[in-house]
């Protein structure tokens, strides 16, 4: 998808399932009734270059069922729950240059055995956490992000999840 607008639908702008890869470049993703952006189970999988990702109901994007999810140079904003959220044993999510601000509650949330990895990302004015994760097999690696300025948190973890910055 090159330049494509995929906003105001019911459930999902871009959706990756039962192996589908999805590649979209300076699109624009906003307003979905649940996700902007989701790789759904193994082997699917997502990348986002240039993307501005925004106001979806829940998540502004997902990977979870092991699906897998990279974004580059994109800005993910002002989603009513989560900017990104990597759910799921085996989800992965990867994030360079990327604005994940003014969430409803968190820039980044890992859990239920998710991972990501994010680097030189801006993660502020989030109304809860920058980027957290939870749950055992939950893991978080942050180099030179900034998570200054949310509501709550700059960076979290519990519940035997691991957080590396």
């Amino acid at each position: 998808l090159l330049k494509c607008d995929t906003s105001h639908n019911g459930a999902t702008g871009m959706t990756a399932i039962e192996g589908g890869v999805m590649r979209a470049v300076g699109c624009r993703i906003l307003g979905n009734m649940r996700v902007g952006v989701v790789a759904k189970d193994f082997r699917s999988r997502v990348s986002l270059s240039k993307c501005h990702v925004s106001e979806n109901k829940r998540i502004g994007v997902g990977a979870r069922g092991q699906g897998r999810v990279e974004a580059v140079d994109c800005i993910i904003v002002r989603n009513v729950q989560s900017g990104v959220v990597a759910k799921d044993v085996g989800s992965n999510v990867k994030l360079v240059r990327c604005r994940l601000s003014e969430n409803g509650r968190y820039g980044l949330s890992v859990r239920e055995g998710g991972a990501a990895e994010a680097v030189d990302c801006e993660m502020t004015l989030n109304n809860h956490t920058g980027a957290c994760a939870w749950h055992a097999k939950s893991a978080v690696s942050l180099l030179r992000c900034d998570t200054s300025r949310n509501g709550h948190h700059s960076v979290g973890g519990r519940d035997g999840a691991s957080v590396r910055v």
